[in-house]
C-alpha cells in the first residue's frame, strides 16, 4: 500500500534515482522560479484536460464567482466526462454561476463546463480560442523560452486535432499564472464539493486528482491541488502544487502511462516531488573566489597628483549555487553590474556591485566585494598619508614658531 503522507524530511536523492514513466516532466521552485528537475521540457506534447488551467485563468480574469453564466449549445454537444452527460441533465439557456462552472471544470474536469466558460467569456469557442492564444503570446513576452504552444479547444479534447499542443515548461508557466488566482487555488484544493444550476438541484462531485483524496492510498497531505488530464494522444498528464516546510514546488508530468489502477502518473509525481525537495544544489562559484577583475583610476593624492590605475579583484562572500541540469546550464546568462569604483572609499564590508545569474525564469543577484587586503589599500594610500603627515608637521612647526615668537615679545 502506498501512502504519501509527508512527515517533514526526505533523504537526499540523486537525479539518477528518478525513474519517471512520463515522457516529459518538470519541477519548479515557485518562489525563486528555479527549475529543479527537467525531462524533455521543451518537447511538443498534447496537454489534454490540463488545458482547463488556461480556461480557468481566463474565466477568473473576466468573471466573478457569483456571475451567472448561460449553458450553451456547444457545451451540450461535448462528450463525457461532462456535467450534462454524467451528472445531471442540463438545458441550453440554463443559468449556472461562474463558481459552479469553475468547480465542475477543475474538480470533475467536466468537458461541457469548459465550453460554458469559453462561450460566456468570449462569445463563442472560436473567439475563445483566439483569447487563449493571445494569452500565450502575452506570457511569451515575459517568458521567452515558452514555445510549441497553441490551443484549439477550451477543454483539451484533441480528437482529429494535431495543433493543440504545449510543452512541460510552457504548461508550468500557465499553471503558475493560474495559481496566482486565489479563486483557482481555493477550487483545486477541494477533495469534493457540490455543484448546481441556479434553479436546479445540487450534485456531489469528487476531485479527479487522487493526491488530495484522504481515502486514497495515493493521498499526499502536502499536495495543495492540481489538474489531471488524459486522452489517448496525450497519455496521462498531471499538474500538481505542493508545500512542505513553507516551500512551494510545482510539478508537471506529461504523457505518462494510463495503467489499470491509474497510479503511474501519481507515482511519477511523488518521485519527482520527493526528489525536488531533497535535491542539493551544486556550486557554480565558491565564495572568496575572484570572479572578475575591474580597473579603477585614482589620483595619487586623492584630489590631485599623477593619475594611477589599480586592478581590483571582485569576489562573493557566499557560494553561488544552482540545480545541476542541462536546462540551467544551457540557458544560464551571467551579468555584472559594477559602477565606477571610488578607490579611496573601498571598504571590505561594503558591496561594490552585483553579479546577476539568470536561468530561464530564475534571476538571482549576489553582492560583489573588492578583494583588496588592508596592506594593499595602505600601500596605495601611503603617499597620501605621508603628505598629510608632512603638512601637519609643517603646520605644527609654524604654530610652535609663532608661539615662541609671541612669548619672546612679552619679555
Amino acid at each position: 500500500v502506498l501512502l504519501f503522507s509527508f512527515s517533514g524530511s526526505v533523504s537526499a536523492a540523486s537525479v539518477s534515482d528518478i525513474k519517471i514513466a512520463g515522457k516529459a516532466a518538470i519541477s519548479i521552485d515557485l518562489d525563486t522560479g528555479e527549475i529543479i528537475y527537467e525531462k524533455n521540457i521543451d518537447n511538443k506534447m498534447y496537454p489534454a484536460s490540463t488545458t482547463k488551467l488556461m480556461t480557468s485563468l481566463l474565466l477568473a480574469e473576466s468573471k466573478k464567482p457569483d456571475d451567472e453564466l448561460t449553458y450553451t449549445k456547444s457545451a451540450k454537444n461535448q462528450p463525457e466526462f461532462a456535467w450534462n452527460t454524467n451528472l445531471q441533465k442540463l438545458t441550453v439557456g440554463e443559468k449556472i454561476t461562474a463558481d459552479n462552472i469553475m468547480k465542475a471544470m477543475l474538480i470533475y474536469s467536466a468537458n461541457d463546463a469548459a465550453y460554458v466558460a469559453a462561450d460566456n467569456v468570449a462569445g463563442s469557442d472560436e473567439a475563445f480560442q483566439k483569447e487563449m492564444n493571445d494569452e500565450v503570446s502575452k506570457l511569451e513576452k515575459s517568458h521567452p523560452y515558452m514555445k510549441n504552444t497553441h490551443f484549439v479547444t477550451p477543454n483539451g479534447l484533441d480528437t482529429n486535432i494535431n495543433n493543440h499542443t504545449t510543452t512541460a515548461y510552457s504548461l508550468s508557466v500557465i499553471a503558475r499564472e493560474a495559481f496566482k488566482q486565489q479563486w483557482i487555488l481555493n477550487t483545486i484544493k477541494l477533495p469534493e464539493t457540490e455543484i448546481k444550476p441556479v434553479n436546479g438541484p445540487s450534485v456531489k462531485i469528487e476531485n479527479r486528482n487522487k493526491l488530495i483524496l484522504p481515502d486514497e492510498k495515493l493521498y499526499d497531505k502536502t499536495c495543495l491541488g492540481g489538474k489531471t488530464g488524459y486522452t489517448s494522444k496525450a497519455g496521462k498528464c498531471l499538474v500538481a502544487l505542493f508545500e512542505r516546510n513553507n516551500r512551494k514546488i510545482l510539478g508537471i508530468v506529461m504523457d505518462s502511462i494510463y495503467d489499470s489502477k491509474d497510479e503511474t502518473v501519481y507515482n511519477d509525481m511523488e518521485k519527482l516531488i520527493n526528489y525536488s525537495y531533497s535535491a542539493e544544489k551544486s556550486t557554480l562559484y565558491n565564495k572568496n573566489t575572484t570572479l572578475k577583475t575591474v580597473s579603477a583610476n585614482y589620483k595619487l593624492f586623492k584630489f590631485f597628483g599623477p593619475a594611477k590605475k589599480i586592478n581590483i579583484p571582485l569576489k562573493v562572500e557566499n557560494n553561488i549555487t544552482y540545480y545541476d541540469n542541462e536546462v540551467n546550464k544551457t540557458d544560464r546568462a551571467i551579468e555584472y553590474k559594477v559602477p565606477d569604483i571610488n578607490v579611496w572609499n573601498i571598504k571590505s564590508s561594503e558591496s561594490v556591485g552585483n553579479i546577476i545569474i539568470k536561468e530561464r525564469d530564475a534571476v538571482k543577484s549576489y553582492n560583489l566585494y573588492a578583494d583588496i587586503s588592508n596592506g594593499q589599500v595602505f600601500k596605495m594610500k601611503f603617499p597620501y598619508y605621508m603628505l598629510g603627515a608632512a603638512v601637519l608637521i609643517v603646520i605644527a612647526g609654524l604654530i610652535i614658531t609663532l608661539i615662541l615668537r609671541a612669548l619672546r615679545s612679552r619679555k
